[in-house]
């Protein structure tokens, strides 16, 4: 009788199974692919290109079937390979390599049909090798996953906390499936012992027989059983030898294991599908995948391993891998759930009193980390600091005594006890003035009061802390566990907003209110009721009748305040001021929870604990535009922000102006000493209206720059104007404003006039003439001119400068004088030295032909408003005379 080699699967015994179909439907598909790999000849198949992948000749791995693992062939398709695009598969092809590859496989002669030869088989040695170790070197995680076929979940998983159809969550409650994670490694470590303690001259035939009867090994490793959870061992006891055999032990990383891997994915670029029935060999194949640079030939195959429930777990189990994972093959639904869960985690440690340097080994609820390589800007990094910052900063609006101006829109008592105050303060009684004061400070205390209870309540109890710790139980071992409550105890009240439970509890205790019908009337401040202070307060302001038109009610007109239900219009109604409050309260509560969201694409089952970005959350922007987010690969998503350089740059190379800074050398003298400030209002702004990118000693731009006037020649009229001249300290990370206000006598000799083009991209650019701080050398115009200003005055404007160059061609053709007037209707000229020309064009400088202009004014910029005045560029309106951006303007 001959034997053959591989015996096909419909000759093992047909024996009746107590498994279910599903294990049975795994264990077949596990020796089918081991067959179609190990079968393969170099005659068999189609196409010009054969691939070959050797194994060492004293290798003694051997396959769950009991054969011994030899070379694998595998015919290709030249076209189908060179439209990979991968430069490593394409170099294979060269005549030199080609040469190499022939040598190495002993084929001198090449069969019949077959152009090329492909040698896949590793390297032995040198430094790729150790690239390809480090690459698919298996975590921890991923060796300990087939536990997760066997670990049986507690059935609250499926049920959720609130126990309703509306909180289903399927298959929560389940093993993982055999088909995806009890596959048994490349190089069985089942059958080698039993194959080795046979006598060499049987052992081969012991194989055979082993490989005849694999179809009746031992089916209690395909199937659930008792284990304490996706833990390793317990060092303490000996019962993990039943749940933890010697066979799943497997190494790092294995030569079988990658050699096989290989082969698999050349299958899978000839359509032959991918089996991926274990983590390791997920893990293996998608790093053999992305080191052969075809990542799309086994995108697909992981992702649905991936994000099949229960196996999502995995991801939830083990972020930085499966984000390092999704990362290089460019999943998006993974990198997004595993980007969230990083971010939550390390944004709490964020905000501990005390921030270690370095990533703690256990996040907070105990989950141990691991890496997910280096990056150059690292979005898990840059994430968490911001949403740690947002986080933290909602919560100190909620304790801040501006809380119901901030909280939301619709507070309508409020906004009614903020415009009475004005009438109080104006014209009511001290009385008056202290009961109103005291109900404003008694309400904002009352919600402060009830922030801080939130806050230093404990972890949740009942169903939730119970479905918390059967998630927790998944992945930490029971002699490492701690209690949630424990864990909850020891974070700051920073840390605890940055946790669902919080805000959870605020948004319970609002929900009843949200009738107007709370407690909030009966709840006490500094020992009396809210109810005391409102019926105090109402009854003085009824008995002191003031009026205003604003809160006169016009009955003919129609004019009805629909939300008010009390007899006046302008009485303060408690019950609709808490119903306010608390729906806006509610609104953000469930914002920062990410309610009322679309349905999540990723199914979380174990991170009830965790307060996860939602999708649309400004913390998202950081991942590639892929994914969803806002990097482009060019590192700006990670930088700060800078203005719109609207006009463009306005020179090459890394210097960067936004045509709203103006050059300085540094505080100059004119005679008189050294300008030191003139006590000048100094105004400090917050890190997020930095400015960046100037070469220039932008800090000192503000002690150059003083007054400027802007007068309509179409109006002729004098007006008083009022600068805010803005200086940008980049290293300091501040705005310094310079506030000064001078009065217009009329119209010198000076610059002809500018019409801005209101839609432009100038539209903005409005340039004065220099201070006379500034001493007269510095600005002589028709000598010898020298110097930056100099230069500036005659440089041509680039193509991009519209308004300059409009500047210079209007000046060019227009070289003269330029009278205006006075308030008394006379023509008249400056009499203080220093005209000057600005944006590139040329001018003279009125009725002194050496060069008369005009005093106090420098370069400034301003931009228009909506209705196409001008307003200061921090945005606020100065209050002083506007004109169209449309009209021309005197510059002086």
């Amino acid at each position: 009788m001959e034997w053959s080699p591989v015996p096909p699967a419909l000759d093992r015994p047909a024996t009746p199974s107590p498994l279910d179909l599903s294990v049975e439907n795994a264990i077949k598909h596990h020796f089918d692919e081991l067959n179609l790999l190990m079968s393969r000849t170099a005659e068999e198949g189609e196409g010009n290109v054969l691939a070959a992948v050797t194994f060492p000749k004293n290798s003694d791995a051997i396959a769950c079937n009991g054969s011994a693992w030899q070379t694998l062939w595998l015919r290709m398709s030249f076209p189908t390979l060179v439209g990979l695009n991968s430069s490593k598969i394409n170099a294979m092809f060269k005549p030199k390599r080609q040469e190499r590859m022939r040598r190495q496989l002993g084929m001198e002669t090449l069969p019949p049909g077959i152009d090329y030869v492909l040698d896949f088989t590793p390297p032995t040695e040198g430094s790729e090798l150790a690239d390809l170790t480090a690459a698919l070197w298996l975590p921890k995680m991923v060796k300990l996953w087939f536990l997760a076929g066997h670990y049986c979940p507690e059935e609250i998983l499926e049920s959720g906390h609130l126990a309703s159809i509306w909180d289903k969550r399927p298959l929560a409650s389940r093993s993982v499936s055999a088909m995806l994670v009890l596959g048994h490694d490349d190089a069985c470590r089942g059958l080698l012992p039993f194959c080795e303690s046979r006598p060499p001259h049987t052992r081969y035939l012991y194989q055979l027989l082993t490989s005849y009867f694999a179809g009746s090994m031992d089916r209690s490793e395909w199937k659930p059983k008792a284990v304490p959870g996706i833990v390793d061992v317990d060092p303490e006891t000996e019962e993990h030898s039943s749940y933890f055999p010697t066979f799943r032990r497997i190494p790092d990383y294995c030569g079988t294991r990658h050699r096989v891997a290989i082969m698999r994915v050349l299958h899978a670029i000839n359509g032959n599908g991918l089996l991926l029935n274990s983590a390791a060999r997920m893990w293996t194949v998608a790093q053999v995948a992305i080191h052969l640079e075809i990542p799309q030939v086994v995108v697909d195959p992981v992702t649905q391993w991936l994000i099949a429930p229960p196996n999502t777990k995995f991801v939830e189990i083990c972020p930085e891998r499966s984000f390092q994972l999704a990362l290089a093959l460019n999943i998006p639904s993974v990198l997004v759930a595993a980007f969230r869960i990083l971010v939550s985690e390390l944004a709490v440690d964020y905000a501990a009193p005390d921030p270690s340097p370095k990533r703690p080994a256990l996040t907070w609820a105990q989950r141990r980390r691991d890496d997910y390589g280096d990056l150059p800007s690292d979005p898990v990094e840059y994430a968490s600091h911001a949403f740690s910052e947002r986080i933290t900063g909602l919560l100190e609006m909620l304790r801040s005594n501006t809380v119901f101006d901030r909280i939301g829109t619709g507070l309508e008592e409020w906004a009614l006890l903020k415009q009475q105050a004005m009438i109080v303060h104006e014209q009511g009684s001290d009385e008056l003035k202290t009961a109103h004061e005291n109900l404003l400070q008694a309400l904002v205390g009352v919600f402060h009061n009830d922030i801080q209870r939130c806050l230093r309540e404990n972890a949740p109890s009942g169903r939730l802390a119970t479905l918390i710790a059967a998630q927790r139980s998944h992945y930490i071992p029971m002699h490492e566990r701690d209690s949630l409550g424990h864990l909850y105890e020891n974070l700051s009240h920073s840390q605890r907003a940055l946790t669902p439970f919080f805000w959870e509890s605020l948004r319970n205790q609002s929900l009843p209110r949200l009738s107007g019908q709370g407690p909030l009337s009966i709840s006490t401040y500094n020992g009396y009721t809210i109810r005391t202070y409102v019926d105090k307060y109402t009854s003085l302001w009824k008995a002191a009748n003031l009026s205003h038109p604003d809160f006169q009610p016009n009955f003919d007109m129609g004019e009805l305040h629909l939300n008010h239900v009390s007899q006046r219009l302008d009485e303060f109604n408690i019950h609709q001021f808490e119903s306010q409050v608390y729906t806006a309260l509610t609104s953000l509560c469930d914002r920062v929870l990410g309610k009322g969201y679309n349905e999540e694409p990723f199914q979380f089952f174990l991170s009830d604990h965790l307060l996860l970005p939602s999708l649309t959350s400004p913390e998202m922007d950081f991942l590639p535009i892929w994914a969803g987010g806002l990097d482009d690969g060019s590192g700006g998503v990670f930088q700060d922000a800078i203005p719109p350089a609207e006009m463009g740059p306005s020179e090459p190379g890394p210097a960067y102006h936004t045509g709203y800074t103006i050059p300085t050398t540094g505080t100059r003298t004119s005679g008189t000493g050294t300008r030191d400030g003139d006590g000048d209002e100094t105004i400090m702004m917050d890190d997020d209206d930095r400015v960046g990118g100037s070469i220039y000693g932008v800090s000192e731009l503000g002690d150059n720059l003083d007054r400027f006037e802007i007068i309509s020649t179409r109006t002729a009229q004098t007006a008083t104007e009022t600068a805010t001249v803005p200086s940008m300290d980049v290293e300091q990370s501040v705005v310094t404003t310079t506030t000064t206000t001078t009065s217009s006598t009329g119209l010198g000799s000076g610059l002809g006039r500018l019409n801005l083009d209101p839609g432009g991209p100038n539209r903005h650019r409005v340039v004065a003439v220099p201070s006379s701080e500034i001493s007269s050398e510095d600005f002589y115009l028709n000598s010898g001119e020298d110097g930056e200003y100099a230069d500036a005055m005659y440089s041509q404007p680039a193509e991009h400068q519209a308004a300059g160059r409009a500047l210079a061609n209007y000046v060019d053709d227009h070289d003269g004088t330029t009278t205006g007037r006075s308030e008394s209707g006379d023509a008249s000229s400056s009499s203080t030295q220093g005209g000057v020309v600005a944006a590139g064009g040329r001018g003279a400088g009125g009725n002194d032909i050496n060069g008369g202009g005009y005093s106090d004014t420098d370069n400034f910029m301003l931009e228009d408003d909506e209705d196409d005045g001008l307003k200061d560029l921090d945005g606020s309106d100065d209050g002083s005379s506007t004109v169209g951006a449309d009209s021309d303007y005197d510059m002086v």
